[in-house]
Order: structure tokens, then sequence, then C-alpha cells
């Protein structure tokens, strides 16, 4: 009993002293300040404002992505959760909540194969669909990126891409952000 203390108690001082020295690195480094005097006070920006955006744009196309773009997060994880609770049941969602550990060691595409594979494998695409059109809207509203959404909006055709399986987000990009075509991965 002895022993188990004094290894906790050196561990403690030994975790805390380099916490508190790798702390103190960062604290000290400049890397991290911000210098106004390297910033030139007279520098053109690369694209226009997005106030720019007006109805003069009715004959160009915008075409994006939906993830990382025309939603702020990178990560679908919370979507395909949804989608296994509320098309599935509880246990695919914990089948799919246990996998979490493993899909942060997967690089993107292994990732959205198993969560794709966990969350619809034997649902039926009406299943997949009614998900799609009835709660997953809430979510994606929540998470919209406003400024791309702006962009968009001033555009005469819209076009929108992604690597998810096309009926989670088709419906919600066509009924709440009038996409005119959606290009995705098919079940």
């Amino acid at each position: 009993m002895i022993l188990l203390k004094v290894a906790e108690w050196f561990l403690y001082k030994l975790l805390a002293n380099s916490c508190y020295k790798a702390a103190m690195k960062v604290k000290n480094s400049r890397i991290f300040f911000k210098n106004s005097s390297f910033r030139s006070s007279h520098q053109i920006p690369l694209y226009p404002n997005i106030s720019k955006c007006n109805n003069i744009r009715k004959s160009e196309t915008v075409i994006c992505d939906i993830q990382s773009t025309l939603l702020r997060s990178e990560s679908f994880f919370p979507y395909f959760m949804l989608i296994a609770f509320e098309g599935g049941s509880i246990l695919r969602a914990l089948f799919l909540l246990l996998s979490s550990p493993l899909l942060f060691v997967l690089d993107f595409e292994a990732k959205l194969r198993v969560m794709v594979f966990i969350s619809f494998c034997g649902m039926k695409i009406k299943d997949v669909e009614c998900v799609g059109r009835a709660v997953l809207p809430k979510f994606y509203l929540e998470n919209l990126n406003v400024g791309v959404y702006e962009v968009m909006k001033s555009a005469g055709e819209r076009m929108v891409f992604t690597s998810v399986p096309r009926v989670m987000v088709e419906s919600f990009l066509k009924e709440y952000l009038s996409v005119d075509c959606v290009k995705g991965t098919e079940l």
C-alpha cells in the first residue's frame, strides 16, 4: 500500500513538473504572440468581401462541399449517430459510439466507410430519407456557415457535392437551401 502511495506521489510530481515546464515554454514562446509590426496596414485582400455578393451573380454557378464549407464542423459523426439512433435502434447507436475510439485512428475514407456501414447496414432507404427530412435539418441549420450560405444564395445555380451518402443531405439542401443539384455517395 505504501509502495502505491509513493508511486502515485512520484508520478504526480513528475507529471505536474513536466506539465508546468511545458506551459512555461508555451507562455514564453514568441510564436504565439501577435505582433502588429509584421503586418502591412495596406494589405489588399485576395477575395472580395461577402457583402459584395449581390444579385449581379445570378448568371454564375456556385459549387461547394457540404463538409467544412457549408457546415462549420468537420466531423459528420454526430449526424451518423442521429441516423443510427433515430432510424435504427439504440443498439446500433451504442455500437457506433463504441467504435468511436477506432474511428480516431482511421483516415478519413476508412472512417467514413465504417460510420456508413454501422449506421446504414440493414436499414431501408425510406427510413434514412425520413430521418434526413425530419431530424437532421435542425442540426444542419444550427451548424450552417452563414457566410458561405450568403454567397450561395447570391448565385443563380447552386450545386453541392459531398462524400457522405446523398440521402443524408439531399432533402435538407433542396428544401432549405434551394440547391439545384446534389452529388454524393450512393448507398
